[in-house]
């Protein structure tokens, strides 16, 4: 039986940043900031949302079952598409094999165009899943991919919030980390030790970590919330000890 048609008005988004569950910027209301690509498309600092959605949904619960639809959404996006337009992305848009579609089943930080490639390759393994009766709720659309799943990005760091920092900071407080830890809602200590000495986590947790850090230890003097290079700090991929809620 074949699923319902999708609506004329309904396509696949036509610029990679609209994947992004939220903009790379602190301004509300504002897209990334210009360059976010270069100073991010190298690294691997995003995860996939709707992974658990889409398995529900699709019926796939395996990764090596969505393996054949990565070289499909490599050759959809090099032949009808844009998005590899995307500065900074080297042969990321080539392909994406089940080791991708395992990162982002286990909330591994990815590059952000693996992670659009899953995006995509979901879309269209669903869209054969419709095809031929095999998903439970007949109102779904292939295209619903790009409501329920989207990319987080992990591009933030604290100016100022170093290796120095975190040692002044236990120094005054030994049960520092695991206090910072609670505040960020977090279920490992050792995310903070990463953010010190270049790697980046969510928005959200990096405002949880200056939260707690401005209101209980203000002698610290850490800097503002950033997304760009700054002394040292944001140089590598998003640590993979940082928890991330995903749907």
């Amino acid at each position: 039986m074949a699923g319902p048609e999708e609506s004329p008005e309904r396509k696949r988004p036509e610029h990679y940043s609209v994947l992004l569950r939220e903009p790379i910027s602190l301004e509300k209301g504002q897209d990334s900031f210009d360059g976010w690509e270069f100073a991010h498309g190298a690294r691997q600092r995003f995860y996939v949302d709707g992974m658990q959605w889409f398995a529900r949904t699709s019926g796939i619960q395996r990764a090596q079952d969505l393996d054949r639809y990565g070289p499909l959404a490599a050759e959809t996006i090099e032949h009808g598409m844009t998005w590899h337009q995307m500065p900074m992305s080297g042969n990321n848009w080539n392909d994406c094999s089940d080791i991708q579609f395992r990162r982002a089943r286990n909330r591994h930080p990815m590059f952000f165009q693996k992670a659009a490639l899953v995006i995509l390759a979901c879309e269209l393994a669903l869209a054969d899943r419709i095809r031929v009766g095999r998903v439970n709720d007949k109102t779904v659309t292939a295209l619903d991919v790009y409501s329920k799943m989207s990319i987080i990005p992990a591009c933030w760091h604290i100016d100022d919030f170093d290796r120095a920092a975190l040692k002044t900071l236990i120094e005054s407080d030994e049960e520092a980390l695991t206090k910072l830890r609670d505040a960020a809602a977090q279920t490992k200590k050792t995310f903070v030790e990463h953010m010190v000495v270049g790697h980046t986590v969510t928005l959200k947790t990096a405002k949880a970590v200056k939260k707690y850090l401005d209101e209980n230890h203000p002698h610290l003097g850490v800097g503002a919330i950033n997304a760009r290079l700054s002394n040292g700090l944001g140089t590598k991929n998003a640590t993979e000890f940082e928890h991330i809620d995903v749907t």
